[in-house]
């Protein structure tokens, strides 16, 4: 699979404060995010806005979406907008954990 390229904004993206929600979990962390930021890169060139994220990305969305004030920003930043989850989404999924 090719590597995708993302961007350095979602890079640099400080998500650090979601690791509160892993009990000392570091490996499940790290590529939970990965996913993240990869389902990020990955929204930005969803000009139909259909992409739906994996079960560990959306688990992070949430836990972003939890901190509304750093969300709302961060969205402006990478997005220019606020992103939203479809709650079909959050229907056919599990809860957070």
């Amino acid at each position: 699979m090719k590597q995708l390229n993302i961007p350095l904004i979602i890079q640099n993206l400080d998500l650090t404060f979601i690791k509160n929600f892993y009990e000392n979990n570091d490996l499940c962390f790290v590529n939970d995010i990965k996913e993240y930021k990869d389902f990020l890169t990955l929204k930005i060139m969803d000009i139909h806005d259909c992409l739906e994220p994996s079960e560990n990305a959306l688990k992070i969305w949430q836990y972003h979406i939890l901190h509304t004030k750093r969300y709302l920003t961060d969205c402006d930043l990478i997005f220019g907008k606020t992103i939203f989850i479809d709650e079909k989404l959050l229907k056919n999924n599990t809860k957070l954990q």
